[in-house]
C-alpha cells in the first residue's frame, strides 16, 4: 500500500505524540501549566491535597533516611577513631616499657589524656548507636503507618550534622 493510498485516519495522525509537537514553542504560562505540559497531563485541583500528603510523607521519610545515613557514617567514623586511640595507647605502653628516660609524670600525663580520649570516643559511639536505634525505630514505625516526628528532633540534628 503506497502512501497516497493510505486511509485518511492514518495519513492525518501526527508522527510524534502531541506532547512533543510544540515542545519548544511553549508560551509563558504559570508553573503548573508548564509542568503539566512537560509531563503530558493536566493536574487535577483535587489531587493537590493528595500530593501535599505525599510530600509530607516524602519529607518525613527523607529526614529519617538522611538521619540514618548521617548517624551511621558518624558511628563508623567514631569507631575508627576509637580503634586509632586504642592503638596509640598500646603503642605508648610499649614505648614506655622500652624507654626508661622519660619521667613517670610525662608518661602518666600522656596516658591520662589518651584514656580520656578513649572514654570520650567510646561514649560517643554508645550515644550514636542509641540515636541510630531511635531513628531506625521511627523509620519502621513510619512504614507501619504510625505517627513519627515531622522533622528531626534537635538531638538527632545535632549528631547527624
Amino acid at each position: 500500500m503506497s502512501r497516497a493510498q493510505a486511509p485518511e485516519e492514518v495519513a492525518t495522525r501526527p508522527v510524534a505524540p502531541e506532547i512533543y509537537v510544540n515542545m519548544y514553542e511553549v508560551e509563558k504560562k504559570d508553573e503548573e501549566e508548564v509542568e503539566a505540559f512537560w509531563y503530558g497531563a493536566q493536574q487535577d485541583p483535587i489531587s493537590d491535597q493528595d500530593e501535599d500528603e505525599g510530600t509530607d510523607y516524602i519529607e518525613a521519610s527523607d529526614w529519617l533516611m538522611e538521619a540514618t545515613v548521617d548517624l551511621s557514617q558518624d558511628l563508623e567514623t567514631s569507631k575508627k577513631e576509637l580503634d586509632i586511640i586504642r592503638l596509640i595507647i598500646q603503642e605508648m605502653d610499649l614505648q614506655s616499657r622500652m624507654d626508661r628516660h622519660q619521667t613517670k609524670l610525662a608518661q602518666s600525663s600522656r596516658f591520662k589524656i589518651m584514656k580520656a580520649c578513649r572514654e570520650y570516643s567510646s561514649s560517643r559511639c554508645d550515644l550514636l548507636r542509641e540515636r541510630l536505634g531511635q531513628v531506625q525505630y521511627w523509620a519502621q514505625a513510619r512504614m507501619l503507618g504510625q505517627q513519627v516526628p515531622d522533622k528531626a528532633p534537635d538531638e538527632v540534628r545535632y549528631f547527624a550534622h
